[in-house]
């Protein structure tokens, strides 16, 4: 098996390194991304209708995802069967990273992002728990924007307005790091591991969230017994 050099994702204030093997190690490891009820599976599942929302998305964010939210507070989308406007107006195939500032605009993205998440957003409907259902149905699209993520960022995200500057943030920091990204995405593909390049980066920046967890040691573990290399 050929041996790749480290990859490197850079923010503003810090820099996640060997985010190849940590990408992988996240994938392998994290409830959300391993077993049959996993987030991932869910995400990439034929029967995850793309339009609408189902009991069995609550269900997924609230035993793989750490959220803790009632069902009763999304019935209004998951007891019904119509497909709902703002969400079909997100294109399925719109790649936050990838699509370049002039398809951007002409896509109208921002505003339609703004107005998904006005549809969605409410008392109990948090940008956590939001972005989390909404990027089960546009994973290229929309990066989970829980506490993690937001303090990684460095934005706030209290409302509708907010979670949608605060994903034009996370779009900023993918675009930069586009490259680094799309390698990442390949190396895990060479492994069995499909995800979204949004997915790649919310899994990074989640793991790096204050150098803590299974992540992090790991993280130690692999610079100092593994020369920074494993799984590539």
């Amino acid at each position: 098996m050929p041996t790749y050099d480290s990859i490197e994702i850079r923010l503003p204030n810090r820099v996640i390194d060997h985010a190849d093997e940590r990408a992988a190690f996240f994938f392998v490891s994290n409830i959300s991304s391993v077993g049959a009820s996993a987030y991932d599976r869910r995400v990439a599942s034929p029967l995850n209708p793309p339009d609408q929302f189902e009991v069995a998305d609550v269900r997924t964010i609230n035993t793989t995802m750490m959220a803790r939210t009632q069902y009763v507070h999304w019935a209004q989308f998951t007891e019904s069967d119509e497909p709902l406007a703002w969400l079909r107006a997100l294109g399925a195939s719109w790649d936050l990273f990838t699509m370049d500032d002039e398809a951007w605009v002409a896509a109208q993205c921002e505003r339609r992002i703004l107005a998904a998440l006005t549809g969605l957003m409410a008392p109990y409907r948090t940008t956590s728990i939001t972005t989390k259902l909404l990027h089960l149905k546009r994973p290229k699209l929309i990066p989970i924007c829980d506490s993690y993520v937001t303090a990684m960022i460095q934005k706030r995200a209290g409302d509708a307005g907010e979670t949608t500057k605060l994903i034009v943030a996370v779009r900023v920091i993918g675009r930069e790091n586009l490259d680094s990204l799309v390698e990442v995405s390949k190396r895990l593909a060479s492994i069995g591991i499909d995800r979204t390049l949004v997915r790649i980066l919310d899994a990074l920046l989640w793991s790096d969230f204050q150098n803590q967890g299974p992540e992090a040691e790991f993280g130690r573990w692999l610079v100092q017994w593994r020369q920074g290399r494993l799984f590539f």
